[in-house]
């Protein structure tokens, strides 16, 4: 009995052996199959500038506040523009109740 006992031994050694092998050649298949294309590669040099490029976006705010009033009046006049700084207690138009 002793002897079905040490080559079944061998035999799963063997497999164990054949299946790293397997795992070692389809891990090295991967990374070789998966790495990119060639790509030339050139220093970095500074010199005049070729080429510039001018394009219109928008810019949109982070945060938005709206302002309401407790009071029902008509608006007269708009004294600052949107974009103005002002300070604090500054009066943003004129009314008439």
């Amino acid at each position: 009995m002793a002897v079905a006992h040490n080559e079944r031994m061998k035999f799963t050694r063997v497999h164990v052996i054949w299946l790293v092998i397997l795992l070692v050649g389809m891990a090295g298949s991967f990374f070789y199959f998966r790495r990119g294309a060639p790509v030339e590669v050139v220093e970095v040099t500074q010199g005049p500038m070729l080429q510039s490029v001018v394009t219109t976006g928008r810019i949109a705010s982070v945060a938005r506040t709206d302002i309401a009033s407790q009071s029902t009046a008509r608006i007269e006049a708009i004294l600052v523009r949107e974009g103005d700084v002002v300070a604090a207690q500054h009066a943003g138009g004129s009314s008439r109740h």
